[in-house]
């Protein structure tokens, strides 16, 4: 795959200052139940430490209270900006898969899922600083972003909303039961209930036995880049906690990485759930070429933190 291209918008500028602001605001209010917050709102250390392992870690626990304090700030700063930037996306698959639809009733759907992703993302921006939310680099971000350029339709259905929308699920179930602040807890059980129509909508629409031979080799280079990406493990709060500790060695990285998620264990729930996710029906062959490269196994820790910028 080459390069994301800008098109999807995860860049653009978003500005709760703008005259459309309220507009969008009243309009989510009208049909989503759930009003955005009307200021920015500092999340801070708003999730439990179990959420991201830190519970069982004797160097997390060694720490200071105000490292740990700022630990878990960027842990939770994380998780919301990779939220706010995948809702983001869904805007540009929306408007992409509208225009795609073959059907009138596919067109609607579309144009409901997007209108979910517009409130997802009015819900979200007031968790997520103004100057964050142009600063979509994570790799995760990239290759959402290419694939909803540049992959097929029919691809886009399976590795996005079968399977990302039901990993969101599990994921925004998790950060829900572990949130502290109100606000943010209200918004993310407002999430879930639309990311279950999402990938209802998905399993509904796939059309397994049409994939052509280019289709299916996307198909498994998607996967493969995605898979990859949650084989390292919880190299995200790795890094917060190195900050933390000032530890920049690879032995040191290794050990950190090792007690956050001890024998791998979470990591391999994690891509079992995307293993249940990928055998929809008619898509086993996706399953066995990704099985074939070894990708539903966690990656060993000295590889995983060489990911770490």
């Amino acid at each position: 795959m080459t390069d994301a291209p800008e098109v999807t918008g995860l860049g653009l500028p978003h500005d709760l200052q703008s005259p459309l602001t309220p507009l969008i605001a009243g309009h989510v209010r009208r049909h989503a139940g759930l009003a955005p917050a009307p200021s920015i709102i500092d999340a801070g250390a708003c999730f439990n430490d179990e959420l991201f392992g830190l519970q069982n870690c004797a160097l997390f626990q060694a720490l200071e209270e105000k490292a740990k304090t700022d630990v878990r700030a960027a842990c939770a700063a994380g998780v919301i900006e990779e939220a706010y930037f995948i809702e983001k996306a869904g805007l540009a698959y929306g408007a992409r898969m509208l225009l795609a639809a073959q059907t009138t009733q596919e067109r609607q759907m579309f144009a409901l899922l997007t209108g979910d992703e517009a409130t997802h993302v009015a819900w979200l921006a007031p968790f997520v600083p103004k100057a964050r939310r142009q600063a979509a680099g994570s790799p995760f971000h990239r290759l959402i972003a290419e694939l909803i350029e540049t992959g097929p339709p029919r691809v886009l259905v399976y590795v996005l909303q079968v399977i990302l929308e039901g990993w969101g699920l599990t994921h925004y179930r998790r950060l829900e039961g572990a949130c502290s602040l109100a606000g943010l807890q209200d918004v993310l059980r407002a999430i879930l209930k639309d990311e279950a129509l999402h990938h209802k909508t998905g399993l509904t629409l796939l059309d397994a036995p049409r994939f052509n031979a280019a289709e299916r080799a996307f198909t498994v280079e998607a996967l493969a880049g995605f898979l990859t990406l949650v084989r390292v493990g919880p190299l995200a709060v790795t890094g917060a906690v190195a900050h933390g500790l000032g530890e920049t060695g690879n032995a040191g990285l290794c050990a950190l990485h090792q007690a956050l998620d001890p024998d791998g264990a979470q990591t391999a729930a994690n891509l079992a759930l995307l293993r249940s996710l990928m055998q929809a029906d008619g898509m086993g062959w996706a399953v066995e070429a990704a099985e074939g490269l070894g990708l539903f196994c966690p990656m060993p820790v000295r590889e995983a933190v060489g990911f770490i910028a």
